[in-house]
């Protein structure tokens, strides 16, 4: 047979493109000040005093980069700010290597702080911090935590660390300057790190008591995980969808109040713990480092709620505006709806255009019904404008949520090769889905096992 090398060339040229735009794509030619400046920030914050890893931020620095293309991957934010405890260009997929690292090598670059949060020694840290005065009383921004310490060495020593270390007025926490660790675990004071966010299993290099000790509740946490395999398995060792990591957190939002109009201090900071190898990294979303209105969406933690996302075929969802800060004044604010969802289709009721909260008032509620139907993951984005009295400016926040189906509840069981008279215990393994669940035999029993 012959090859016609024409034809070759050419389905080779159509096949590339549409793999490179599938892949994240990552630059690393700005410095930490304009990554600040023109990639992190979003409304309301002013930003100044930029340093990375304790010197200025005006310099290129390989741990340093922008991240754009996400919207086509499976990562979860679209682009942003990315830091690493090494080169960042190593989060460009497919997923191809086990436990992998690429530049860094920075053996004994630390954090103090983030020496405290681990307790264990740290290597290769990327530290990036400024100072920022607030027009609202209160802070956010969404970021994911990735890294290729997973799956193996969840539950180990290994235990690759990062933090949001804010320090200011009114702030009181156990670090530098009375800073507190904003970087937590929705709904708890728990930081985020490979051993209190992971599959809810040790890894093969792991203890389950290391994990216990960090939070008796870490189990509970795999929520918050997404495994991207091991680097050998399809298809994410083929697919550039995804990106290099083992495994990494969904979208996460840090929040924070502040006083508006007064100095802060954040140090966004990352290191691996233990050795100098299996990068780990940081995605912090673009724009989304903002100073809110004292107004903001919000999903009550439940079954049918991970953070951001709500689940389909669950409901009515306990979605509900709070007001923070000074509630002595009537207050209004004025709401516009976006995305790909609809209402009255995908969710419903349809969302308010205006609320009004009358002096001492903290909470609108506004539950939702989210149906089940065939249509992938969909968004619903919430543009919330108002007149903030501290800092007399209109400050215009935007808020992200997702409406996505649960996993199928899959039941698992092995095959038993038994002799009549014999006795044997059925076990199976339950995952996916969301919520309680129970069993219910034919016999009627409604144990986890059955011995027949």
């Amino acid at each position: 047979m012959t090859l016609d090398r024409s034809r070759y060339l050419f389905l080779l040229g159509f096949l590339l493109p549409a793999a490179a735009s599938a892949q994240l794509v990552v630059d690393d030619t700005q410095t930490p000040e304009e990554l600040v400046q023109n990639v992190l920030l979003g409304q309301g914050v002013t930003a100044f005093n930029i340093q990375f890893n304790s010197a200025a931020g005006n310099t290129v620095d390989e741990q340093a980069g922008s991240f754009s293309n996400g919207q086509n991957t499976f990562l979860g934010i679209p682009s942003g700010l990315l830091l690493a405890t090494g080169d960042v260009n190593f989060a460009t997929g497919p997923n191809d290597m086990g436990s992998g690292s690429e530049g860094g090598g920075n053996n004994g670059a630390s954090d103090p702080d983030l020496a405290q949060a681990s307790g264990f020694p740290l290597n290769d840290a990327a530290v990036l911090e400024f100072d920022f005065i607030p027009t609202g009383d209160s802070l956010k921004f969404d970021f994911i935590f990735a890294s290729d310490e997973y799956p193996e060495f969840a539950c180990s020593d290994y235990n690759d660390v990062f933090g949001f270390f804010l320090s200011g007025p009114g702030i009181s926490g156990p670090f530098s300057n009375n800073a507190a660790n904003i970087a937590l675990i929705p709904g708890t004071t728990v930081p985020i790190a490979i051993n209190t966010v992971n599959a809810g299993v040790a890894g093969s290099s792991g203890d389950a008591a290391t994990c216990a000790s960090a939070d008796p509740n870490w189990t509970d946490n795999s929520i918050y995980y997404i495994a991207n395999g091991d680097g050998y398995s399809a298809p994410q060792n083929v697919d550039p969808h995804y990106v290099q990591y083992d495994g990494y957190t969904s979208v996460i939002t840090a929040r924070a109040q502040v006083i508006c109009g007064q100095t802060y201090h954040i140090k966004i900071a990352v290191a691996d713990a233990g050795d100098t190898g299996y990068d780990s990294a940081v995605f912090l979303k673009e724009g989304s480092f903002a100073s809110t209105t004292t107004v903001a969406p919000q999903l009550n933690a439940g079954m049918n709620v991970n953070d951001s996302t709500m689940f389909e075929g669950c409901g009515p969802i306990p979605f509900a505006f709070v007001r923070t800060g000074d509630t002595t004044y009537t207050d209004t604010v004025s709401i516009t709806i976006g995305g790909t969802s609809t209402a009255g289709v995908d969710y419903y009721p349809a969302m308010p255009i205006e609320l009004i909260y009358q002096p001492g008032d903290t909470l609108i509620e506004w539950p939702l019904t989210v149906p089940l139907d065939a249509d992938g993951i969909e968004t619903l984005i919430i543009t919330i404008t108002q007149n903030v009295i501290c800092s007399g400016q209109t400050v215009q926040s935007v808020f992200t949520f997702y409406i996505a189906q649960p996993d199928p509840l899959e039941v698992v069981t092995t095959d038993i090769n038994g002799s009549c008279g014999q006795t044997h215990i059925l076990s199976p393994t339950v995952s996916g889905g969301i919520g309680d669940y129970r069993f219910n035999w034919s016999t009627g029993e409604t144990t986890p096992t059955i011995m027949v």
